[in-house]
């Protein structure tokens, strides 16, 4: 699966664009100072930590103090539950509606 597929599924899954370009940057990197995440994503630095935090807060990654506050992604456990949850709702929807 592509990168944007990725993003895509991300972004269905209640993630906005920039935190699905941000989490799926910290998977191919690991590890990386959060001040370096917008060069890695083209999200705007203004962004980053806030972000970070906001991903942080769903429980799909972990932030730490180094020589630098550093990001990286946690087990993805929570987050692809998530995805399959909304999923099924999605796929019973057209039966939720239909009288």
């Amino acid at each position: 699966m592509d990168q944007q597929k990725i993003v895509d599924v991300l972004v269905n899954a209640d993630l906005s664009q920039y935190e699905a370009d941000v989490y799926i940057s910290l998977l191919y990197v690991g590890d990386v100072p959060v001040s370096d995440i917008s060069d890695l994503c083209a999200s705007p630095r203004t962004k980053a930590y806030d972000v970070v935090r906001k991903l942080e807060n769903r429980g799909v990654v972990e932030t730490y103090e180094e020589a630098s506050r550093r990001a990286r992604v946690i087990e993805p456990t929570a987050l692809i539950d998530h995805i399959k949850t909304r999923a099924k709702a999605l796929q019973n929807a057209p039966d939720d509606t239909v009288p």
